[in-house]
């Protein structure tokens, strides 16, 4: 026997009113993300970019590395259902560390940018 979900506020039904008409999400794939815990690994502008991503998707709690802490207010101003929490110093720089840094969470995204090969194809501008 399944329970229906939680019902969602008039506010939150007016933010996700495009979500919950995926009939891969709805109003009970709404209700997951935002009782989930997603970890951001990385401090780049790819880290800040999945952040704000998870937040408009409604994700429910974000642990974020310290130095991304300027988007605390940019995200409670884009979703105020969305908490940030801190997490560990710097750079991810062990192999393991990620796996550690993510524990507790329901999902986590190592959001690095790496640039390959640049001053080896002899550009000055990026491709």
């Amino acid at each position: 026997m399944t329970t229906a979900p939680r019902p969602l506020s008039s506010s939150q039904r007016q933010r996700y009113a495009r979500h919950v008409l995926l009939p891969e999400v709805g109003v009970a794939g709404q209700v997951r993300l935002l009782d989930a815990c997603a970890r951001v690994l990385g401090e780049g502008v790819a880290a800040q970019e999945a952040a704000l991503y998870l937040a408009a998707a409604g994700v429910g709690r974000l642990v974020l590395d310290p130095r991304l802490s300027a988007l605390v207010e940019r995200i409670a101003a884009m979703n105020p259902d969305v908490h940030v929490a801190f997490d560990g110093p710097g750079l991810v720089v062990e192999p393991r560390e990620p796996a550690r840094r993510a524990a507790g969470a329901d999902a986590a995204l190592q959001a690095l940018l790496t640039i390959l090969g640049l001053a080896t194809r002899g550009h000055s501008e990026m491709p």
